[in-house]
């Protein structure tokens, strides 16, 4: 068509994403001057020509014009309600790929048709978008079944996005009063796991695209409106869920605890075998609150030489290999203790009472006698024996330090012949850094305490014993061929000697340690000085112990143990289940210490002295020094320019910023 005779005719063209009619003034090459229903005077491509109304002549005024486009536009929108596209459709589908607009509206009306209805069909074609597909001003596409059942299907996917995000949108306003329904759970669940991931991709582009235009599009905003409707608690463990720690024991597990608490002593297999100590005067040390009481131990003076009996409590006679107790074991990998709560790795009828060497309470155990010369110090004989034993007295670390800070003969002594061990260790190459423990407790109304422990004689003495048992166990165990999972670690990538009386160093020095391996071969653990080294004292809260129980107690009854290659298999799964118990242990316990910091030492509206924090600079980076807070354990960050700070330094902070839910800790210099 030549398009200069367009000129002075009436069309309908796209302008801006809509159809209006306009008024042809000029044709310049494939570009059209018209004027639209705007006042405005348009150069536009031939391409987005609709439509050919009819002719107005090129000599014709602004007003008229108005008034043309006014009644063309209600025509044409009036016109297009006789048209049935899926009607004309199902006539020509299969007959015809294209055809021209006007041959189309003769077909369906039955005669030639005016300007306008073709103009009209071809509006509502644009509109629908489903039967036909418009090419050009003289030519449409008839769609085929395929491409038409497509398109059905993807708007009915589009219809169910739609109402997904209505409803998405009408949830989110009844949510912070609370109003949820059942069919919420979805969202719920939607929301959930984008706070727990911080992945939109848990919610959908769709969903997230309304959180967005509701200002919510940050996991931590989604997590208030959660709590404030009950979802979550204000101190929801996010990370227990995140990594999936499991907080309920299955129902199989249970049963088998009810079992393990009927078991009599005398119902074991080897019960003829478990040696009577209950002569011995046996002790358990621990801090008050613990209630898992894994160690007990005893002691016969004989003069010249000291016998020292480790009693460990005996799981592994209860909870066989294989078993769901054992595999739930197996998942946690340790008891959690946390500050607000602990989730243990054996329910808590086992772990608090029926395993735990409660005083006055008979209990089975697998005990370590050893014989021990104190100076020079040396192991005389090492044995280990299944048996039945009493614990006659507990003591808490702080009476058993006060024993030692009198004097007292019994604990002194033994505690001269631990360190004789140490010193040992030390001489071997042993090289440990020990900071002070920060312990974190929530107590019921909700308060949160804060202790710090530093390592005491009565702790260093307990520790010794255990680190004394689990080596001459794993040398034990090497030498009667028994295989069990060994702990070992390389030595540091760099040593500071300087780390020995200074806290910055001792916290560098940190950095260039080797992470502990478990193995099925022996290897130098250099942290301890120990060239045999592996896990045993605690069977009751770490599943290593509880494997290492039943291998050499298969070798002591002479039963099936599992072979070095089944060993080998469990390791990967050990370590990655412990790396993260002991992560979701860490981050709970800083998460506490930052709530602590917040109330007690942040920086309040109309609070006039702000409480200063001792601090170290560890690291100095371009407007920014991270500063250790040695009472708390924790690092922050202080930042700006500090020029003639440097690390190493001692500092005086005030906490500016913190956000717990974030770990963010920002500190001022005073």
């Amino acid at each position: 068509m030549d398009l200069t005779s367009l000129k002075g005719w009436l069309v309908d063209i796209f302008y801006r994403d809509k159809i209006y009619p306009a008024y042809v003034k000029e044709v310049k090459g494939k570009r059209l001057l018209v004027y639209l229903p705007t006042g405005k005077e348009e150069s536009v491509s031939h391409s987005a020509l609709v439509c050919i109304g009819a002719k107005v002549g090129e000599k014709v005024d602004l007003n008229s014009l108005s008034e043309l486009f006014k009644s063309a536009q209600a025509l044409r929108e009036e016109l297009k309600s006789q048209f049935n596209l899926e009607e004309l459709w199902e006539v020509v589908k299969g007959e015809l790929t294209s055809a021209s607009p006007d041959s189309l509206v003769e077909l369906y009306l039955g005669r030639k048709p005016k300007p306008d209805e073709v103009c009209a069909f071809l509006r509502l074609i644009l509109e629908e978008k489903l039967y036909f597909r418009f090419k050009s001003f003289d030519e449409v596409e008839v769609l085929s079944e395929e491409e038409v059942k497509n398109i059905l299907h993807q708007r009915e996917k589009e219809r169910e996005k739609e109402l997904l995000r209505e409803g998405f949108k009408d949830f989110l306003q009844r949510l912070p009063e609370g109003k949820v329904a059942s069919n919420d759970e979805d969202f719920i669940s939607a929301l959930k796991h984008f706070v727990i991931f911080e992945n939109e991709q848990a919610l959908g582009k769709d969903l997230y695209n309304v959180l967005s235009e509701h200002n919510l599009a940050q996991p931590q905003k989604v997590f208030s409106l959660l709590v404030k409707a009950g979802v979550f608690k204000e101190d929801e463990n996010l990370e227990l869920l995140k990594f999936g720690f499991p907080r309920e024991f299955s129902q199989a597990s249970l049963s088998q605890a009810e079992e393990c608490l009927s078991m009599r002593l005398e119902d074991f297999p080897h019960f003829d075998r478990f040696q009577d100590l209950t002569h011995l005067e046996t002790y358990a040390v621990d801090a008050p609150e613990t209630q898992d009481v894994d160690d007990a131990f005893s002691i016969e003076d004989k003069g010249s030489t000291i016998t020292v009996y480790v009693h460990i409590a005996d799981v592994s006679s209860f909870i066989p290999i294989g078993s769901p107790l054992f595999e739930e074991a197996l998942e946690r990998a340790s008891t959690l203790y946390l500050p607000d709560e602990v989730i243990p790795m054996l329910p808590f009828s086992l772990s608090h009472d029926k395993f735990s060497l409660l005083e006055g309470e008979l209990r089975s155990s697998l005990t370590f006698k050893i014989d021990l010369r104190e100076k020079p110090f040396e192991v005389l004989s090492f044995e280990v024996i299944p048996a039945i034993i009493k614990v006659k007295k507990r003591f808490t670390y702080e009476e058993v330090y006060t024993y030692l800070e009198e004097g007292h003969p019994f604990w002194k002594s033994l505690y001269s012949l631990l360190l004789e061990h140490k010193k040992k260790r030390q001489a071997q190459g042993a090289f440990a850094i020990i900071l002070p423990e920060v312990q974190v407790r929530v107590l019921e109304d909700g308060e949160i305490v804060v202790n710090r422990y530093e390592m005491t004689p009565a702790r260093d003495l307990i520790s010794e014993l255990m680190i004394l048992t689990n080596h001459l166990s794993a040398k034990f165990c090497y030498e009667a061929g028994i295989p069990i999972i060994y702990r070992k670690q390389d030595p540091p990538f760099q040593v500071f000697p300087e780390a020995e009386g200074s806290l910055f160093y001792k916290l560098l020095q940190l950095r260039y340690f080797a992470r502990s391996e478990l193995t099925t071969e022996p290897g130098f653990h250099s942290g301890l000085g120990l060239n045999f080294y592996t896990t045993l004292t605690s069977p009751i809260r770490r599943s290593l112990d509880l494997i290492v129980h039943h291998q050499i107690k298969s070798h002591l009854f002479s039963e099936k143990a599992l072979s070095q290659e089944d060993l080998q298999r469990l390791i990967p799964e050990l370590e990655e289940n412990f790396r993260r118990a002991q992560t979701i242990q860490q981050k709970r316990v800083r998460y506490f210490l930052l709530k602590y910091l917040a109330k007690h030492y942040a920086k309040k509206e109309g609070q006039g002295e702000v409480k200063a924090l001792k601090g170290l600079v560890v690291e100095k980076k371009e407007r920014l020094l991270k500063v250790y807070l040695p009472d708390f354990n924790l690092m922050g960050e202080v930042r700006g320019s500090f020029p003639q700070v440097n690390p190493g330094d001692e500092v005086v902070a005030s906490v500016e910023r913190v956000e717990p839910r974030e770990e963010l800790l920002l500190l001022s210099l005073l």
